[in-house]
């Protein structure tokens, strides 16, 4: 199934902040793959992100904003040549030194030693790498999605859906976070210490110690009964069954 689904899903899992992500990872070992593997896609991806994620902060129009856009992706591919060459602000050999530490995880290396050391590179790194992976954002945003198209709305445009469901999912993380501090503040919200006293580790543990102590039974062919044709010695077996 696997080899089947992959090809047809291939494009859309190599999104432009995979491709930005694997470009700018400071792992040596990924940096000597994609030194080897870089291409124009890769190129295409660093340049759409520098232009949805940094021009937008400078609130520019027209040519001058035209004008900023170069300037930061020749800026960002000026500095991405010191990242990999380890040049510049990049020179200093005790960074490379974490940055093969596999328990620092890439956007805390970039935070830490790129993010001041460089104008584009280092923002949009930590913004890529950041990111949360997996399905439970995806859940969470078609959640708010279908809060915010229903019923009489259901036909506002795609563009304003997304708007009000960012302040639909703003609005009940500042709720949450509201009744999670006047919970605290009353002694009622539950922590780990809560759940320890349940001793839920040791829920199954009888169930456990009495299957394991079980006698366990010759391994059978077939599923939980016994065929007639299995009482039937081997040598005449061929006339009663397979």
């Amino acid at each position: 199934l696997t080899t089947k689904v992959m090809p047809l899903w291939a494009d859309t899992l190599l999104h432009n902040y995979a491709l930005f992500g694997y470009l700018v990872s400071p792992n040596p070992i990924i940096m000597c793959h994609a030194a080897a593997n870089r291409t124009n896609k890769h190129d295409d991806a660093a340049v759409a992100l520098i232009s949805k994620l940094i021009l937008p902060s400078y609130n520019l129009i027209g040519q001058a904003r035209a004008t900023k856009r170069a300037e930061l992706i020749h800026l960002f591919w000026v500095e991405y040549r010191d990242f990999t060459l380890r040049l510049g602000q990049f020179g200093d050999p005790d960074i490379w030194i974490i940055a093969e530490n596999p328990n620092i995880a890439a956007y805390e290396w970039w935070s830490t030693y790129g993010l001041t050391r460089t104008e584009v590179l280092g923002k949009v790194a930590c913004i890529v790498l950041s990111t949360n992976l997996g399905i439970g954002s995806a859940e969470r945003h078609w959640k708010l999605m279908k809060k915010a198209k229903a019923g009489q709305r259901a036909r506002i445009s795609t563009d304003k859906c997304k708007k009000s469901s960012l302040i639909y999912g703003a609005a009940m993380q500042q709720r949450s976070r509201h009744r999670e501090k006047e919970l605290k503040a009353a002694g009622k919200l539950w922590e780990d210490k809560d759940f320890d006293s349940l001793k839920l580790d040791n829920l199954c543990k009888e169930i456990v110690e009495t299957a394991t102590a079980l006698p366990k039974e010759a391994p059978r062919i077939f599923r939980a009964w016994e065929e007639e044709w299995e009482k039937v010695p081997w040598n005449i077996r061929k006339y009663f069954g397979p």
